[in-house]
């Protein structure tokens, strides 16, 4: 079945005039390398030009190196019949052995396809900025954690989700009395750091936000002394104002760049309409930022007053001198 699929693929690509390359790596769950390979390319039907997608392969590389990698390939788009000299376009991540100048699988590709342009990932490229930004803070760290640490989020659910049926329980009464909309949306975990696990641990939390306080606050009634303990931690947390805000600051950001994610990773994406994307999310988040102080605040306060907490008072940052030089008559700040 297979081969029959891949001959299939074969003809159509051979067809066409030019394809363009995808490939990317990661580990299974028994630590091997694993490296896909996908070809892009336009075909005709009913004289109407149709751009399609294949996964032709899933390799174990059993090499990390630029060249190695690069063999791989090579061999199986050869293993397809595809002449490796009609590609005109490839597409990695960020990875110093993909993207090297001088040793990367790019570069070892261009010595059989010189017309080959590198495009670099733009989804993944997203992906990478809100890595950055959920570490760009303490609060941010505490609050999504790390590949290593788990953040609050991720106790949060694992509090609530534990091996304890009756605080399960709990959790899904103070649910069933949400809207019915949001009675069968769950918490997410945020083991990856990466942008979609991000984003529905955000949303999905402020969602369900004044069920998890109400459950909570039951639990460190009704509970024995450990339970207490940990449901009163974990009360404080997300009843503080730093987090609240972190959750309303995140989902500004995920609003503009979800749709941008996705858009990203479309099939029939075509390069104009990235480029356009790229800018129209790159001026909202300029927008946004502008705005950020009072629009974010304002989203705080009604998650707090919905949830009923208590109106926070927002410290405001001390004034903060400016050096002075012995010709400088500036004022202070």
């Amino acid at each position: 079945m297979t081969q029959i699929v891949k001959k299939g693929i074969s003809e159509e690509v051979n067809n066409s005039v030019f394809f363009s390359l995808s490939s990317d790596g990661n580990n299974d769950i028994t630590l091997y390398g694993q490296t896909s390979i996908v070809l892009r390319y336009v075909t005709l039907a009913a004289e109407e030009a149709v751009v399609k997608e294949h996964l032709v392969s899933m390799v174990e590389t059993g090499t990390t190196t630029g060249e190695g990698k690069s063999e791989k390939i090579k061999d199986e788009i050869k293993s397809v019949n595809v002449d490796i000299k009609k590609c005109i376009g490839m597409s990695f991540d960020g990875a110093s052995n993909m993207q090297g100048i001088n040793k990367g699988v790019i570069t070892h590709l261009k010595q059989c396809s010189s017309m080959a342009t590198n495009i670099y990932c733009g989804s993944h490229g997203t992906n990478l900025v809100m890595k950055v930004c959920a570490k760009s803070s303490v609060v941010s760290i505490h609050f999504f954690g790390t590949e290593n640490k788990p953040g609050n989020v991720q106790k949060l659910k694992t509090f609530l989700y534990g091996n304890s049926r009756k605080r399960n329980n709990i959790f899904e009464k103070c649910k069933s009395l949400l809207k019915d909309a949001n009675q069968s949306i769950e918490l997410a975990a945020t083991k990856s750091v990466r942008f979609s696990a991000l984003q529905n641990a955000t949303n999905q939390l402020l969602t369900l936000y004044q069920a998890v306080i109400n459950c909570l606050e039951q639990i460190s009634n009704d509970m024995e002394l450990k339970m207490y303990i940990r449901s009163e931690g974990l009360l404080s947390r997300f009843q503080s104002y730093e987090t609240i805000v972190t959750l309303c600051l995140f989902k500004e950001i995920f609003t503009i760049l979800g749709p941008l994610n996705i858009i990203l990773q479309g099939e029939t994406l075509d390069f104009l309409f990235a480029i356009m994307s790229v800018d129209v999310s790159l001026e909202k988040l300029q927008v946004s930022r502008d705005s950020a102080d009072q629009n974010v605040i304002l989203s705080a306060v009604k998650v707090a007053t919905e949830a009923q907490l208590e109106q926070q008072i927002f410290v405001k940052n001390r004034t903060r001198r400016k050096k002075r030089l012995d010709f400088d008559e500036t004022e202070v700040e």
